[in-house]
């Protein structure tokens, strides 16, 4: 235990050269978290704030970073400031699926904040997500020296799992820590050693399905994707939670996985088997249903009812308005730094799955306005 035998007001200076001295010869090397400043407060015998200036001001001078909520770590001291650090995009759906961009463009604002730079490989990397240009830039950011990458798995493909299984091998065997955002890269229930950013999908839907119930509806049904992501499996499980705890027991025949694009499907699989009120996966499938049944003259909100999921920016500019569920794009992107930031800080943290609640947006789409 330290002494504190000094009374002055500069007690702070005292912490701040001793915890300074320790991180430089080694004690507290690099990445290592620091006491807290309770602790602090007790091994050198001062008050809590003396302490928490003390910490404040080797923040401010590079010497250690501090996370949100997670306590302060040791900096390198190198060049008096803590080294700048490189994190990789890896997000195939980026320029085609709506969400990222605003999630993406806060993990960006964050840099200057929080001394990273941000790589994107985008110009290889197709929303297919192929397995040559999915390795091509993994093996990339191998190459470059990334300190980390933010990587949403891609979908809607007959070989999906296996491109991002061939992506986590290889930022895996380079030792690269990866948040992953939106979906694990597993199929649902499975769950990877990463940790995972995303919004409650099982909530999410729970929600929506329990907007249309509450309108005294006795059948919703569900319209989805071929090759869908993992997430869509949690989606599902919240829109049954949601029938079973109104008493209804959802039916097979209530699912249908499809092209929305296809007039024959929508007509034969979705409109025929007495789908009046359906629930899409997100809201590219709600809005390519909304065209596919204007093709089919049918009306809605008058014949048919439609709600989405994700609420991008042109859900309420369509033909008809789309009611959905809001995510919290820039708090997900703040949240995937965070958790990166505390990731490099303690590689050994568990595994987290981190989530956020969406919002329900009603528009006319719904036929509840």
């Amino acid at each position: 235990m330290k002494s504190g035998g000094n009374t002055s007001s500069y007690k702070h200076k005292q912490v701040y050269d001793d915890l300074k001295q320790r991180i430089k010869s080694g004690e507290f090397e690099n990445g290592r978290r620091l006491p807290t400043a309770s602790q602090l407060a007790v091994d050198y015998a001062v008050s809590r704030p003396t302490a928490t200036k003390a910490l404040n001001e080797l923040h401010k001078d590079g010497i250690v970073s501090q996370g949100s909520g997670s306590g302060s770590y040791a900096a390198p001291l190198s060049q008096g400031k803590a080294e700048t650090k490189v994190f990789g995009l890896l997000i195939p759906g980026l320029g085609s699926i709506e969400i990222f961009e605003p999630i993406t463009s806060q993990i960006a604002a964050r840099s200057e904040k929080d001394n990273f730079s941000l790589l994107w490989i985008g110009s290889q990397v197709s929303p297919e997500g192929s397995l040559s240009t999915l390795e091509y830039a993994a093996r990339r950011y191998v190459e470059s020296g990334i300190s980390g990458v933010f990587f949403s798995p891609i979908e809607l493909g007959p070989t999906f799992a296996e491109s991002n299984r061939l992506v986590i091998s290889i930022l895996s065997e380079a030792k690269i820590p990866v948040v992953l955002i939106d979906t694990d890269y597993l199929p649902f229930p499975e769950r990877s050693p990463y940790d995972l950013v995303s919004i409650d999908h099982y909530r999410g839907a729970y929600l929506i399905t329990q907007h249309f119930l509450s309108h005294g509806l006795d059948r919703v049904d569900f319209l989805a994707r071929p090759y869908s992501a993992s997430t869509m499996s949690i989606r599902l499980l919240g829109y049954h939670a949601a029938l079973f705890d109104r008493g209804i027991l959802g039916k097979k025949e209530w699912v249908h996985i499809g092209n929305p694009c296809d007039p024959d499907f929508v007509l034969h699989e979705v409109l025929l088997s007495g789908a009046t009120d359906i629930i899409c996966g997100n809201d590219d499938t709600a809005a390519a249903l909304l065209q596919t049944l204007a093709k089919l003259s049918v009306e809605v909100p008058a014949q048919v009812r439609v709600i989405g999921f994700d609420d991008v920016r042109y859900a309420q500019h369509l033909s008809v308005p789309l009611t959905t569920l809001k995510q919290p794009c820039a708090e997900l992107g703040d949240l995937a730094v965070d958790t990166m930031l505390s990731r490099l800080r303690d590689p050994e943290l568990p595994s987290r799955t981190i989530s956020l609640q969406g919002a329900l947006i009603v528009r006319r789409s719904c036929g509840c306005t």
